[in-house]
């Protein structure tokens, strides 16, 4: 590869999306092992969807560099504007850092891999991070341990660290700025043993805030820094391979957890992983949805239904699929599928580098979404890639009857995510459904819900807590009975495709 003086720019301009209080994945997107090529069409993409580059990692793998990246869309950065800068040498890099200094933008997160001898470097640009900064790069571990002392008596700190291998050893690149962190621990180039001592024996209330492993022959350098926060919970693992990646993303993201990082690395000819998850510590720590009794006053039903006409899943796992066809069908999306079938279509499109592309009945599609992250991803994925469309919503727990009725009159369904069986509250849902009415009378409150499972008449859980069959895959149920009795915990409201 040859490498350039003048940076390769992804341009974002960035206006944040309301997310609720509870929003959970809607608001994060994470991609790992993308080549050049990758990352410049993925960050792209994403600042036309309008994601901000949060974080970046590179590393180098059989001669050529690799990259993995998060993005957020949340408020915290609605205020700021963000700027990706990819494949810079030595000179580049700090022409970058000065030209973008002198347009008011500073260093928030460095990547640095190592190509025939040479540093490469990317990094994110951000107005309105810091006041004050400093960044360096081709210094040891013991440097960056003296510079952040130095440092700290001018009220900065370590924010970002990273270690890539050099024909004289292991240097490190590293941004200090005004962080605000109440304190921080650092661990700078150790060995995996020493690095987990020190990892599992923190003081209570340290997150770890950046983490990053390097690797060349039979070193490896673990380094990490940790704040003090008792804001958040937090989760991190690393040396996980991509099966275990997968895993421990999918458990973290279905009880709340973002990525804060997730890097990908080569350690002893293998690509590992590591990655941080942390979330919100919650307020309210809850067993059971909650419901809040409604009554009104009034001489017949009033409500709305929409429009939506229920499907049945065609797999017993493609619950999923069959919500997703009932919501594209009402925002009018394409389908896909040149023989119409849209659960098909979906499917195939979403898992287009497979057979599913043109056979999803075989053993390999019919597959459920494994996650509540899955779920998203799929209605995110399928607007974009079938119709460049970008899908947005609130992601959280159970609504009460004042967002349902806003987002019915708005003309927007809910997708409703029930675990009557596992009854686990902060947990992937069981099961998806589709909220597309209420009705309001003395009673209550009764909602109009697209249930795409074939339930056996003795079986259904509809009937069986007080609801009534309106058509084949419809029910009019009570609220209460529908939040308590199918244990509904998960939903997403107003969606939008734009």
């Amino acid at each position: 590869m040859n490498l350039r003086s003048n940076s390769i720019v992804l341009f974002l301009s960035f206006v944040g999306l309301a997310i609720s209080a509870q929003a959970q994945w809607f608001s994060w997107e994470s991609r790992t092992d993308l080549n050049f090529d990758g990352m410049l069409n993925v960050g792209a993409e994403m600042a036309q969807r309008g994601f901000a580059p949060l974080k970046i990692e590179s590393t180098i793998e059989n001669g050529s560099v690799r990259y993995a990246a998060t993005w957020v869309k949340e408020d915290e950065l609605s205020k700021e504007q963000r700027e990706l800068a990819i494949r810079m040498n030595r000179d580049g890099f700090n022409e970058k850092v000065e030209s973008m200094k002198n347009r008011g933008y500073v260093p928030v997160d460095i990547a640095v891999a190592p190509v025939a001898g040479e540093p490469e470097f990317s990094a994110i640009f951000s107005k309105n991070a810091f006041q004050t900064w400093r960044s360096r790069h081709g210094i040891s571990a013991l440097d960056v341990f003296t510079l952040t002392q130095e440092f700290k008596r001018s009220g900065m700190q370590l924010v970002d660290v990273n270690a890539y291998p050099t024909p004289t050893g292991m240097q490190y690149a590293a941004l200090w700025g005004d962080a605000g962190w109440d304190d921080q621990i650092i661990a700078i180039g150790l060995p995996k043993d020493a690095f987990q001592e020190r990892a599992v024996s923190l003081p209570a209330g340290y997150v770890p805030a950046n983490m990053n492993v390097a690797s060349v022959a039979d070193t490896t350098a673990y380094s990490g820094i940790f704040v003090k926060d008792d804001e958040f919970l937090y989760d991190f693992r690393y040396d996980l391979n991509g099966q275990e990646l997968k895993a421990y993303s999918d458990r973290h993201a279905n009880a709340g957890y973002r990525p804060l990082t997730v890097a990908g690395y080569t350690l002893r000819l293998e690509r590992r992983y590591a990655a941080i998850f942390v979330k919100k510590r919650p307020v309210d720590v809850r067993s059971n949805p909650n419901f809040t009794p409604q009554t009104f006053n009034l001489p017949t039903a009033v409500g709305r239904t929409l429009d939506i006409a229920p499907v049945r899943q065609q797999t017993q796992v493609w619950c999923w699929l069959a919500i997703g066809e009932m919501v594209f069908r009402h925002y009018g999306l394409r389908n896909n599928n040149p023989g119409g079938n849209f659960q098909c279509g979906i499917i195939g499109t979403i898992m287009s580098d497979t057979e599913c592309n043109s056979n999803c009945f075989n053993t390999r599609c019919i597959r459920p979404s494994g996650s509540n992250y899955a779920t998203v991803r799929m209605l995110k994925d399928y607007a974009w890639m079938s119709s460049k469309k970008v899908l947005s919503a609130d992601e959280g727990y159970e609504l009460p009857f004042a967002a349902i009725k806003a987002n019915i009159d708005a003309g927007r369904p809910i997708i409703a995510g029930v675990s009557p069986t596992r009854r686990q509250y902060y947990d992937g849902a069981e099961h998806v459904a589709l909220i597309t009415g209420y009705e309001m009378g003395p009673g209550g409150v009764d909602l109009i819900i697209n249930d795409p499972f074939p339930y056996p008449p003795m079986g259904n859980p509809y009937t069986r807590n007080n609801a009534r069959a309106i058509s084949n895959y419809q029910y009019r149920m009570p609220m209460q009975n529908f939040t308590r009795d199918l244990f509904w915990h998960w939903s997403i409201s107003n969606i939008s495709i734009q």
